[in-house]
């Protein structure tokens, strides 16, 4: 529901703004939103049928994306969550979506962790 509401927000400040011009800002926000789907699309592969949204270890995945970073589908996240508003030059929103989403990723890696450890 977040990510709806910042992507909605974003839609709304460009629309207020008037046509758009892609600027550096809107490329930095394609790089972030594709590095992002990459990396989740990266994540869902390598867990297959382990990907779900409850916290549940039954093993310990170090392949793939898994070999290089602890938490691929959560930085994913929040690298689409800034990209797209920043794609709409949505300074705010994109401002929202980190100051939002991160401390909830944050909470949701930590869960994680105590499970795994």
């Amino acid at each position: 529901m977040l990510l709806v509401a910042i992507f909605w927000l974003a839609q709304i400040e460009a629309s207020w703004r008037g046509p758009h011009i892609a600027t550096s800002v809107s490329f930095v926000g394609v790089i972030l939103a594709l590095v992002g789907i990459g990396l989740r699309a990266a994540a869902i592969r390598t867990l297959g049928r382990y990907f779900i949204s409850d916290i549940r270890v039954e093993r310990i995945v170090r392949t793939g994306v898994y070999r290089w970073m602890r938490h691929p589908s959560e930085i994913g996240l929040i690298f689409i969550a800034v990209g797209v508003p920043l794609i709409l030059e949505s300074r705010l929103s994109a401002s929202l979506a980190l100051l939002l989403l991160t401390p909830l990723s944050l909470w949701r890696i930590r869960r994680e962790e105590s499970v795994i450890n």
